[in-house]
């Protein structure tokens, strides 16, 4: 996605609140717009010089030292402008130690590529990168539905009300970088405000200033042919509002939507604006202040966030860069996890930025029967999937009915997208931080990855399953044995039947399967003998009464549990004696 600017870009503006702007900057050019044949234009660049710069100090003692560094990072600037045959402005600092640079003529991503690499011949230079345009992951939707499916015990959803029974995310904050919030009535009290609005570019903001403590979404609207070439026009999304609202709603208060942390709290940092559109820099900066970092130019983040949620993407095939991969590594070292999404253009997520970056948490988009959301990415960068939603099932959740700009009467609709997926798994972590404070973040994608259900449809390189909240708490609370004393001498091996089973009425007997990569399909069934015996079968742990994958549950013998591309791993399988049953054949069977 693109972004068309009418107009100059006032930098002073843009960059009044940092300080360690360039006082000395002029004004420069869009920073962004479409060449007359459509292929999109910029002028931004960052740079990271290898020697420590410690441009931003927690200290105000000591600006003359600030001052110096300043001026000594602008002639660096300077001697590159001269070594690169280009003009160059030094925009302003990042937390990671690098610059932003503008160039004062526009380039499309092969030139400023190319620019970037002739930068990375000073070897002074420890990396050089054009600034990403990033965009949100949604697929709007306006298709209504009584019910949230997505977090029912249904095929596809994830049966919240047996989770609510052991955590409800209680003093635990997830931030939402994304359009900022508005102040509806299902989701206001779990709102952190005013938040924070890390937008600089006053072209793409669209509440007119830089940044400042107003999170407040102003709405996304566009005129035709600005977001894109030829569009239509752009609706405001209140995107930001309707991911809050998936991840913490407010929930038994006789209204509206639940969140899925609904005792969570939600900090808006708002980065996405005109278009739903934002730039790397700008979320380099955020999600190190959303996790507790100090950036310079902006306020002492107060309430720093245990999750980070990122429901928006750009297009990087070469990987993820390393001024956002600096920027999660520390994010993470603060004790944060950052959950993002795949993308929805059905491709390789490993070309998605932040989706290809490492450390963080990648979530993929089921529909409501548990396969692949039609237009969910994919690939070997995905960690696991959770509900996004498709044609004519989309995920409901708290919205404004303004077009332009927001109304006063509350709203919900229905959206799908990999956006919506991905705040479903960061209340699911933000479940494991209210249980477990000092949980690190590699424990909380562990945990997740590894109690993720089995896929119940089709859905091929989505990660090790739909995200299962109640088994990620049983393990982090150690309530559930994941192999029972029964079940290791009691092995299936693939399409060999287990025969004359016998269980008595109310006694339980356990087997497993161990299921290798590529397999298409898993079956797992019984038949034949006499009475009624009841089939569970549960991926990575026992199942009980109360949990598992599949139980058919239907009177007789003849119950059978089908997996369509199953993850690789253990299955396991519980015979309930419903009556007293003789006889019983026990098949696992994959290919």
């Amino acid at each position: 996605m693109s972004i068309k600017i009418h107009g100059g870009l006032n930098c002073l503006m843009a960059a009044a609140a940092m300080f360690m702007t360039v006082t000395s900057v002029q004004a420069a050019g869009p920073d962004a717009q479409f060449a007359d044949d459509g292929t999109f234009l910029s002028n931004r660049l960052i740079v990271k010089y290898k020697e420590p710069q410690n441009t931003v100090l927690n200290s105000s003692a000591i600006v003359e030292q600030l001052e110096a560094q300043q001026q000594e990072i602008k002639a660096r600037v300077d001697q590159i402008a001269q070594e690169v045959g280009e003009n160059l402005t030094l925009m302003r600092q990042l937390k990671t130690g690098a610059s932003l640079i503008q160039t004062d003529e526009l380039k499309n991503q092969y030139e400023l590529k190319q620019l970037a690499n002739k930068m990375m011949q000073d070897p002074a230079v420890e990396y050089a990168e054009p600034d990403i345009l990033y965009h949100a992951s949604m697929v709007p939707n306006d298709t209504r539905y009584q019910y949230q499916w997505n977090l029912q015990d249904t095929t596809g959803g994830m049966n919240m009300p047996s989770a609510w029974n052991l955590a409800n995310g209680q003093g635990v904050v997830i931030a939402v970088l994304d359009t900022g919030y508005l102040p509806h009535a299902d989701l206001i009290a779990n709102l952190i405000i005013p938040g924070y609005d890390m937008i600089g570019d006053t072209e793409i903001s669209a509440d007119g200033n830089g940044r400042d403590s107003d999170a407040l979404d102003p709405g996304s609207w566009a005129q035709p042919g600005v977001c894109a070439q030829g569009d239509n026009g752009h609706n405001s999304s209140w995107h930001g509002t309707h991911v809050s609202g998936i991840a913490a709603a407010l929930a038994n208060n006789g209204m509206g939507v639940a969140g899925v942390a609904y005792n969570a709290r939600i900090l808006p940092v708002r980065v996405l604006g005109t278009c739903d559109f934002g730039w790397m820099s700008d979320f380099a900066d955020a999600v190190i202040w959303a996790a507790g970092g100090n950036v310079s130019g902006t306020p002492e983040n107060l309430n720093p966030a245990q999750v980070i949620n990122l429901s928006l993407g750009g297009s990087s095939p070469n990987g993820c860069s390393q001024t956002q991969q600096q920027a999660i590594n520390q994010a993470r070292a603060l004790g944060a996890t950052v959950v993002v999404a795949a993308g929805n253009a059905n491709i390789d997520a490993r070309t998605i930025e932040p989706a290809n970056c490492s450390g963080v948490i990648t979530v993929a988009a089921t529909n409501a029967d548990g396969g692949k959301a039609s237009y969910s990415n994919y690939g070997s960068v995905i960690d696991l999937s959770a509900p996004g939603g498709d044609s004519g099932q989309g995920i409901l959740s708290t919205l404004n009915g303004g077009q332009r700009y927001a109304e006063d009467q509350p709203y919900y609709e229905y959206y799908m997208g990999t956006s919506m997926a991905t705040p479903h798994v960061s209340g699911v972590a933000a479940l494991l931080y209210s249980v477990k404070p000092n949980i690190t973040p590699d424990e909380v994608e562990s945990i997740l990855v590894s109690t993720a259900r089995p896929f119940p449809a089709n859905c091929s390189q989505c990660g090790s399953g739909i995200v299962d909240p109640t088994a990620a708490l049983q393990v982090l609370l150690g309530q559930t044995q994941t192999s029972p004393d029964n079940v290791d001498d009691d092995v299936l091996s693939n399409g060999i039947s287990k025969t004359d089973i016998s269980v008595n009425l109310g006694e339980q007997v356990f087997y497993r399967v161990e299921v290798p990569s590529g397999v298409s399909t898993l079956d797992i069934y019984t038949e034949g003998g006499t009475g009624d015996i009841d089939l569970y079968v549960r991926y990575g742990m026992a199942p009980d009464n109360d949990s598992y994958d599949c139980r058919p549950y239907v009177y007789g013998n003849q119950e059978r549990c089908s997996f369509n591309s199953p993850s690789s791993g253990v299955y396991y399988i519980m015979l309930d004696g419903y009556s007293r049953s003789r006889n019983v054949k026990l098949t696992a069977q994959y290919q």
